[in-house]
């Protein structure tokens, strides 16, 4: 508890402290070196307060949590990552005005449109479920990847905050700059983008459909559902290109086509 209160503090006070520095030394290096080192902070945060809610002997009156510290801070992290985005925009700016070159503050000024826009970017978390991955990819890849003159240390910032969980650990060597954004996004295609792994996914479902406990309509409704939701990522991964559409809709079929007549021959 005693790290989650010091990093809020850090992560709450960021800006003011690199203001601090004086405009000599608030360079553009040095503010993404800081957005860098807020958005691991922010990460560490994050990580710890999810082992606080899985231990069964985190006492929840604490005052972190009657307060939602958590809450608070998230707060604060997004206010302080947006002054930092400002303050590079400012930097930029001024630089374009100082070297006059031609075209640069046309860029500065898309840049300035797209970064009052991000806020607008709402995109479900991606948690390393491989049924979920096409979903996200056609999402991110349509509202931040093709999204015109957006900075990819913005693409990235995005990125790390929309995975989760098991796609979160695949990311967690490579470094935060916006030059490593491509090798990112590259090591989530390669680990989903793989059909074998997804068709072995949804037989595993599709074998282990429950079978009916009783002749009625409610339990042929529960599997037809159950059957539905194998389907549609089927589906999704055929109509992208992939193999998996019509085998599994045929086995999908076949399962049943054997509940019922299971249960009518019994």
């Amino acid at each position: 508890m005693q790290m989650q209160n010091r990093d809020a503090v850090l992560i709450k006070n960021s800006f003011g402290n690199f203001r601090k520095l004086g405009k000599g030394l608030m360079t553009e290096g040095a503010c993404f070196s800081r957005m860098e080192q807020l958005k691991t902070r922010w990460d560490n945060f994050e990580r710890r307060h999810e082992e606080m809610l899985n231990d069964p002997e985190t006492d929840e009156k604490d005052e972190y949590f009657v307060k939602d510290k958590f809450s608070e801070t998230y707060e604060d992290y997004l206010t302080n990552m947006g002054l930092y985005q400002d303050h590079l925009l400012l930097v930029r700016r001024e630089s374009a005005r100082n070297t006059e070159q031609p075209g640069v503050s046309g860029l500065m000024q898309d840049m300035e449109v797209n970064r009052a826009k991000l806020p607008t970017i709402v995109i479900a978390d991606f948690s390393g479920d491989i049924e979920d991955w096409a979903r996200f990819k056609d999402t991110f890849k349509e509202m931040v990847i093709e999204r015109p003159n957006l900075p990819n240390i913005y693409k990235m910032n995005y990125l790390r905050s929309y995975v989760k969980g098991e796609a979160a650990e695949l990311l967690q060597e490579i470094p935060s700059g916006g030059e490593h954004f491509a090798d990112a996004w590259q090591v989530l295609k390669g680990h989903y983008d793989n059909t074998r792994l997804l068709t072995n996914k949804l037989l595993d479902r599709l074998l282990a459909l429950p079978s009916m406990s009783k002749d009625c309509a409610s339990e042929l409704m529960r599997v037809l559902q159950w059957s539905a939701q194998s389907s549609a990522s089927a589906e999704g991964a055929w109509q992208s290109g992939g193999p998996l559409g019509p085998p599994v809709s045929f086995l999908d079929t076949a399962q049943v086509d054997a509940q019922m007549s299971f249960e009518v021959g019994g």
